[in-house]
C-alpha cells in the first residue's frame, strides 16, 4: 500500500505564500517535498561498504565540483597558481605528481568552458530581479540571480540534470513575469552538451499557474511527477512516438533497465510507492503539463 493513500487535509493558507526557491525545491521532487515539509520524514541513506575507488583519482562529482571552481576562478581572473593552491588546501586533491596531472586535466576542461562563456557572453549576470508574482490566491515571491542585460545566464560542468534543468525553466518563466514586456526575457544555459536557449514568453503567467495548481496538489498527496522518467515520455511523445511507446520508454526510465541507477531507488519513492507502480494516466497528464510547454520552446544551440 502506498503511504499516503489518500489525500492528506487541505494545507493551511500560509502554504499559498511561496518562495521562488520553494517553488523550484518542490519540482526536483515533489514527492520528497511532500514526505518531508507535511510529514516530516527526513531520510539517510543507510551507510554501505567504502566505496572502491582508486585514492589517486578523483571522483566524477569531485572533478564536478572542481571544474566549477575553476571556471568561476579563470572568469575572475585568477591564476592558475593561485587556483591550484586552493584546491591543495581543500584536500581534495592526491598528493604529488597525480594531484598536479588531475588538476592540469580538469584545468584544460574550465579553460575550454571558460573560453565558450566568453565567447558566447554566457557569464552570469551581476543584476538581481524582485518578483512578487499573485494569481488565484497564490503569492509567488523571490529574487532571481545572474540576470544581464539579455535575461538569466548560467552554466555548470556535465550535463543538466533534469531536477536543474526544471530550476531553470521556473526561473525563466519568473524573470518574464517580473520583467514584463521589458528586453530582458531570455535564459541562455551552458552544458557539456551545447547552450540551452529559452525564449521570450508572452504565457508565462499562464504557465507559472498551472505550475502553482500542480503544486497545491502535490501538497495534498505525491504528485505523480518524477522528473527523469516524466521528461522521457514526454520527449518521446514529442518525437511522435505512440503513447505506449513513450510510457513503455519512461518505464526503462523508472525501473533502471540498461540503466546504472534507476529513478525508483530514490528512497522517497520506494517510501511513498513500496510497489513502484506509479507510471498511469494520471503520471502522462502531468507529465505533459509541466514538460511540454518547456520542451516546445527549448532549443539548444
Amino acid at each position: 500500500m502506498d503511504l499516503v493513500p489518500r489525500p492528506l487535509s487541505e494545507p493551511g493558507q500560509e502554504w499559498r505564500h511561496i518562495g521562488l526557491e520553494q517553488l523550484v525545491e518542490f519540482y526536483a521532487n515533489p514527492t520528497r517535498f511532500l514526505l518531508r515539509r507535511r510529514l516530516g520524514v527526513l531520510l539517510e541513506r543507510e551507510a554501505g561498504p567504502l566505496e572502491a575507488r582508486d585514492p589517486f583519482d578523483l571522483h566524477r562529482f569531485e572533478a564536478s565540483d572542481v571544474c566549477m571552481r575553476l571556471i568561476q576562478g579563470e572568469l575572475s581572473g585568477v591564476s592558475e597558481t593561485e587556483l591550484y593552491r586552493k584546491e591543495r588546501a581543500r584536500g581534495g586533491l592526491p598528493h604529488g605528481a597525480r594531484g598536479e596531472q588531475l588538476f592540469g586535466e580538469v584545468r584544460r576542461r574550465a579553460d575550454r568552458f571558460a573560453g565558450i562563456i566568453r565567447t558566447a557572453g554566457l557569464k552570469p549576470g551581476e543584476a538581481t530581479t524582485d518578483l512578487d508574482f499573485t494569481c488565484n490566491g497564490f503569492r509567488l515571491i523571490g529574487r532571481i540571480e545572474g540576470v544581464g542585460p539579455k535575461g538569466i545566464t548560467g552554466f555548470g560542468p556535465g550535463r543538466l540534470p533534469v531536477s536543474r534543468l526544471l530550476g531553470v525553466w521556473i526561473r525563466h518563466l519568473a524573470v518574464n513575469v517580473a520583467e514584463g514586456q521589458g528586453a530582458a526575457r531570455e535564459t541562455r544555459w551552458l552544458d557539456e552538451d551545447g547552450v540551452i536557449r529559452l525564449p521570450p514568453l508572452d504565457n508565462a503567467a499562464e504557465l507559472l499557474r498551472g505550475l502553482l495548481h500542480l503544486y497545491w496538489e502535490g501538497l495534498a498527496s505525491p504528485l505523480r511527477l518524477f522528473p527523469r522518467s516524466s521528461l522521457e515520455y514526454q520527449k518521446r511523445l514529442q518525437e511522435s512516438q505512440t503513447p505506449d511507446k513513450a510510457l513503455a520508454s519512461a518505464w526503462r526510465v523508472w525501473a533502471g533497465e540498461f540503466q546504472f541507477r534507476s529513478e525508483f531507488q530514490d528512497p522517497y519513492y520506494q517510501l511513498a510507492f513500496p510497489g513502484g507502480d506509479v507510471l498511469d494516466e494520471v503520471f502522462e497528464q502531468v507529465s505533459t503539463a509541466v514538460f511540454g510547454p518547456l520542451l516546445e520552446v527549448m532549443e539548444r544551440i
